[in-house]
C-alpha cells in the first residue's frame, strides 16, 4: 500500500490583501490542489519559516519586494528563504515593478521567477504552476511572466 503524497504548500509574502486574494484565487483555479498560506508582515512569515523543518517546508514561496510596515524588505527575506532552503524551495516575486535592476538583483539572491501585478493573477498563477515542477528540478531557472 502506499502512502499518500504531501499537498505542496504555497506560501506568499504581500502586505495587499487585494493581491493576496488574487493570487489565492489562481492558486484555486489551477488544475493541481495546493495549501495556500499568507503573510502580510516578512516578520511573521520569517518566525514560521524558520520554525519548519524539511518535511513541512513550502514548495513555493511568492514575495512581493516592497512591504510596507515590515521592518526589511521582500529581497531580505528571499535572501533568507535561500540561505536555509536553497535549492529546496521555488521562490519567486509577485511585483508590479519593471526595474530590470530589482529583477536582477533577485534572480542573483535566489528567485527563479518574476510576475507582473499588472497581469491577470487569476489566470497567470494557474499558467505558472504547469512549469513549477520544471522550477523544481531546476530544468527552468528563470522566467517572466
Amino acid at each position: 500500500m502506499s502512502t499518500p503524497s504531501k499537498i505542496p504548500l504555497i506560501t506568499y509574502l504581500e502586505d495587499n490583501e487585494l493581491y493576496t486574494a488574487l493570487v489565492e484565487a489562481g492558486v484555486k483555479a489551477s488544475d493541481n490542489f495546493y495549501n495556500f498560506k499568507s503573510y502580510k508582515f516578512v516578520e511573521d512569515a520569517e518566525r514560521d519559516f524558520l520554525a519548519l523543518d524539511s518535511d513541512s517546508k513550502p514548495t513555493l514561496v511568492l514575495v512581493d519586494l516592497n512591504l510596507i510596515g515590515s521592518s526589511y524588505s521582500g529581497l531580505e527575506y528571499i535572501k533568507n528563504v535561500n540561505y536555509k532552503w536553497g535549492n529546496n524551495v521555488v521562490i519567486g516575486v509577485i511585483s508590479k515593478s519593471k526595474d530590470e535592476v530589482k529583477k536582477a538583483q533577485a534572480k542573483k539572491i535566489g528567485a527563479m521567477f518574476w510576475l507582473d501585478k499588472k497581469n491577470d493573477l487569476i489566470k497567470i498563477i494557474p499558467q505558472f504552476l504547469k512549469d513549477l515542477p520544471q522550477f523544481i528540478s531546476r530544468e527552468l531557472l528563470w522566467k517572466e511572466y
